[in-house]
């Protein structure tokens, strides 16, 4: 069975992951409490995708760029979900501890390593409680872990050259006369929708971008 659930951390909370944090949350997430469309814990990727050799076959250096942030506000709010959800099951009256497999490998005599037990813990269990080498081991597993179930997009964006930039208003990329890019890798910013809709919205407006510029539409 599948749970999903949405927590949003208290202030105190945000003061603790860092005034890089503090500075994201209160920009974006801080005045829309109500809004289903801004998940907390999807990142910031900053892809990096280039040729090294120009035969079609060659291989490719791609980088995802996960946890890449230099802030390391990617990273931090990931540990944070991790601690907070462990907190919040603990005190659920189905608890009976954890499958270590399923946890990164904290050791065995820390606090923070998974325990089973025959009863529930109780709705006032104290939080658990992490060391720097507990949170470096949490850090390690999460890297080794981390992958996405979303919809990629972004890798050319559609912004100014000196924004970034890979395309323009009219899909032209930027240095390259006659290439042009239709599809979901020019949104500049992630889409609060499914992905299927923006798609269509974008082949829409290009096939009446290319219907001027070809003269067609006479």
């Amino acid at each position: 069975m599948d749970v999903t659930g949405k927590y949003r951390p208290n202030e105190s909370e945000v003061d603790d992951l860092g005034p890089a944090f503090r500075k994201l949350w209160d920009s974006d997430f801080k005045h829309s409490p109500h809004n289903p469309n801004k998940p907390l814990a999807l990142m910031t990727l900053i892809n990096t995708i280039h040729v090294t050799d120009p035969g079609l076959s060659d291989v490719l250096d791609f980088k995802t760029g996960f946890f890449s942030d230099a802030q390391r506000v990617d990273i931090k709010k990931c540990a944070w979900a991790y601690n907070k959800q462990r907190d919040i099951v603990r005190r659920m009256d189905c608890y009976r501890g954890e499958v270590a497999a399923a946890h990164p490998p904290f050791a065995a005599g820390s606090l923070a390593a998974c325990i089973e037990t025959e009863a529930p813990l109780g709705r006032d269990v104290a939080p658990l409680e992490y060391t720097e080498h507990d949170d470096a081991v949490l850090e390690d597993w999460l890297r080794q872990h981390v992958e996405t179930t979303w919809h990629s997009l972004g890798t050319c964006k559609m912004a100014p050259l000196e924004e970034g930039g890979v395309v323009d208003a009219s899909l032209g990329v930027y240095g390259v006369e006659g290439l042009n890019i239709a599809d979901m890798s020019i949104p500049p910013l992630n889409v609060a929708a499914n992905t299927n809709n923006t798609a269509i919205a974008i082949g829409e407006n290009a096939a009446d971008i290319f219907i001027r510029e070809l003269g067609l539409g006479n």
